[in-house]
């Protein structure tokens, strides 16, 4: 099936990459793993243009968070070695919970939300594809894991790199887009904070020029 649909998809067009469901629970299963991973690629290299990843997600990998990064790591290194782009597939809890940091390695993040909610690149600064949901495709019966490449995607300041909620999203989004936004002194905007009120005046004052004054 692996060889069927990657062969299927370069014939029309489409770039392509791998994966692989990591279970390993010591360095060296990682690495026995990769190697199968490898041998099962490597017959077919020039067709795999985009990443190897390694699927970061099982309840059953280990807790401690330094042995699964040293594995995740065993695993990418494996990877690169051999050739390819290696990167990790994954969700922010994972992230967050399961690993240390590894944002020197590329990312597909799993975040499943509104497709137009991208997220920010303070906050996952190595992301290179988001899996936001599950969408319909041409040729395809029903629906399938949707993704966004993020390396397309403009790196400007989005609400998310400011903290904003889930319910003031779209104000926010519509503050920065207008340039209302207020920030501290040295620019930056700051949202967990009590507004001050040469803060408010600066706001009312950018709407009154935006929205007031150039109408006039």
């Amino acid at each position: 099936e692996f060889v069927k649909h990657l062969y299927g998809a370069c014939s029309v067009g489409i770039q392509c990459g791998a994966y692989y469901y990591l279970t390993s629970t010591t360095v060296e299963e990682a690495e026995e793993q990769a190697d199968h991973f490898i041998s099962i690629m490597n017959p077919h290299k020039e067709k795999i243009t985009l990443y190897a990843v390694v699927d970061v997600e099982s309840k059953y990998l280990p807790v401690d968070k330094h042995l699964l990064t040293k594995i995740v790591r065993a695993f990418c290194k494996k990877v690169k070695d051999a050739g390819y782009s290696e990167a990790i597939y994954t969700n922010p809890d994972f992230l967050t919970s399961r690993l240390d940091d590894v944002s020197d390695i590329k990312l597909w993040l799993a975040l499943w939300r509104d497709k137009n909610n991208l997220p920010s690149f303070g906050k996952y600064p190595n992301i290179k594809i988001w899996q936001w949901g599950v969408d319909s495709v041409d040729g395809v019966k029903g629906k399938v894991d949707a993704n966004i490449e993020m390396s397309k995607q403009e790196k400007e300041e989005t609400p998310n790199d400011f903290g904003a909620s889930e319910w003031s999203f779209d104000a926010v989004k519509w503050a920065i887009d207008n340039k209302l936004a207020v920030g501290n002194e040295n620019g930056d905007m700051m949202l967990k904070k009590n507004i001050t009120r040469e803060e408010m005046f600066v706001l009312l004052y950018r709407f009154y020029k935006k929205f007031i004054k150039e109408g006039e």
